[in-house]
């Protein structure tokens, strides 16, 4: 395989669209959760919305710099165009045979996942410019 290199370190070709998407400020990959059983996830974005969770987008940020304080979910815009779901899914895939320990996209994937479950979870996050529907357009 090909490899490029970054720092002293080796990144695979394959792994080039993945390291794009890291984010500047990184966990430490030897740090483990404890799973004790009680994990809950949050409701989808209209559960959120109606109990009074703003939700705002984030400029000029990685795609994966999430952040919630003070009632304020604040998410990068997602542009969504042809190539994005496979993409998303191929690097996720990638991601949890090589950096099992260390998932950002698969986490975001799955966030995403639990967050959308309905038509109008996506509605509010694009009338507040988290998504953008660019399908079509390439």
């Amino acid at each position: 395989m090909e490899k490029f290199n970054d720092d002293d370190s080796q990144i695979l070709h394959v792994d080039f669209f993945r390291t794009c998407y890291l984010p500047a400020i990184r966990r430490d990959p030897n740090e483990s959760v404890v799973d004790d059983g009680n994990l809950k996830f949050p409701p989808g974005v209209e559960m959120l919305h109606d109990a009074g969770i703003k939700f705002e987008v984030l400029k000029d940020e990685s795609l994966l710099n999430i952040e919630f304080s003070n009632g304020v979910l604040r998410i990068p815009r997602l542009e969504m165009e042809n190539h994005t779901g496979s993409l998303l899914l191929n690097l996720s895939a990638f991601e949890k045979c090589h950096y099992h320990f260390d998932s950002y996209l698969v986490d975001y994937v799955v966030l995403m996942d639990i967050l959308i479950k309905t038509t109008k979870d996506v509605n509010i996050l694009m009338n507040g410019g988290m998504i953008m529907n660019s399908l079509g357009n390439t």
